[in-house]
């Protein structure tokens, strides 16, 4: 993919106009520092080499591994000659996992803003039932293909594949009342 094809580069409404923010001092993410929590990556992807900081804490997953690296690299890819360039390529990047022994999404994101200064950045990929639904686990099944199942989140709009529905509507039915 070309920096022509990353259009969220590019300015609003198809983008965050990073092409000018890297026109600016401090505008390529130098001397930031951005930790992901999630639950897994692929720190040695070709184009994430320069400036990243690899995993500080708790075990990856590998069904996690393609998410949070297409996620770290769409802000934090490298500027070479080929693949994609991130949002802020200069900045330091580096993840925490929710999953191992003795951790936790809480812990995970009191370690990461233990391991950051004022100014850097927690990006937290994470989703889970909240009190709408009484805290419980839903899954929506598309009706046309019921084999397919996805999680969703704390609110019905936080289906992350397939249709993005407000109300697990238009072809997605739920488990549990949507």
């Amino acid at each position: 993919m070309s920096l022509a094809q990353q259009g969220y580069l590019d300015r609003a409404p198809a983008g965050i106009d990073a092409r000018f923010a890297w026109t600016r001092p401090g505008g390529r993410g130098q001397g930031v520092r951005i930790i992901d929590v999630e639950g897994g990556w692929q720190f040695s992807h070709e184009d994430m080499l320069q400036n990243q900081g690899g995993a500080i804490g708790g075990t990856q997953r590998a069904d996690w591994r393609n998410h949070g690296t297409a996620v770290i690299g769409s802000f934090g890819a490298d500027d070479n000659t080929f693949g994609v360039t991130g949002i802020c390529p200069d900045a330091n990047i580096r993840a925490i996992s929710i999953f191992g022994t003795g951790q936790s999404s809480s812990k995970a994101i009191t370690d990461a803003a233990n391991a950051l200064s004022a100014g850097d950045i927690i990006l937290i990929e994470l989703h889970a039932p909240g009190p709408r639904h009484n805290f419980q686990d839903r899954r929506c099944v598309r009706q046309d293909h019921p084999s397919r199942t996805l999680r969703a989140g704390p609110r019905p709009s936080a289906l992350v594949t397939g249709r993005i529905s407000s109300r697990c509507s238009r072809g997605w039915a739920s488990a549990k009342d949507c």
